[in-house]
């Protein structure tokens, strides 16, 4: 009976690096994982475990389903698999031979990792420089009251008040208005609460 494949190991051939302690696949260049299934994953590895070897089909057939009685169609629908993820014939590019009525060979030069560094993941990195900033402008009214001239600026200081919790934001703050808006408490959180509960009215002025 064959021995199925090792746990450990990792496998670099072509643009693929197998980690076969973590049972995936990924690509090279940026770690990107490549979707396989389970058997395919078990079938990939013995195959790369014996590169250029010429594996008899009942031979990988135990190897992938120990002690499990499968059709030779099973094994058929993992190769094909495996030779989709992998792009083989793509460009030239030949990973799994198949040699009629006798089983597979791994072609593709196999390289064995020791000690390797866990595959990078992908990450988005954020933009170097300064913060993205936004500034918030006074609204102005259309309303002939001058008692709703302040709907406005409380709108205003509730947005900026908002928007500066958002991280990597930068807000500048208001720093000039006019004296007598200065002196009504505008900038006190209850007055601005006041102001913007009564925004529904601003909008229809």
């Amino acid at each position: 009976m064959a021995e199925g494949p090792r746990a450990e190991g990792v496998y670099e051939f072509g643009d693929f690096r197998l980690l076969a302690a973590e049972r995936r696949l990924t690509a090279r260049n940026d770690g990107r994982p490549i979707e396989l299934t389970q058997k395919a994953l078990d079938a990939l590895h013995f195959l790369v475990q014996h590169p250029g070897e010429l594996l008899d089909k009942s031979v990988l057939m135990a190897a992938v389903w120990p002690s499990v009685v499968v059709e030779e169609n099973n094994l058929n629908q993992v190769v094909s698999a495996l030779r989709r993820a992998l792009g083989d014939g793509s460009g030239g590019r030949r990973f799994i031979v198949t040699v009629p009525g006798r089983g597979y060979q791994f072609v593709a030069p196999v390289r064995e990792v020791r000690d390797a560094a866990p595959s990078p993941s992908p990450a988005v990195h954020a933009p170097r420089g300064d913060r993205a900033s936004i500034a918030v402008l006074p609204f102005a009214s259309l309303s002939s009251d001058p008692e709703k001239d302040y709907f406005g600026d409380g709108i205003a200081e509730e947005l900026i008040h908002l928007l500066a919790r958002v991280p990597g934001l930068k807000v500048p703050a208001r720093t000039r208005l006019p004296a007598r808006r200065a002196l009504s408490g505008l900038r006190s959180r209850p007055r601005a609460h006041r102001l913007v509960a009564r925004a529904g009215a601003a909008r229809r002025l």
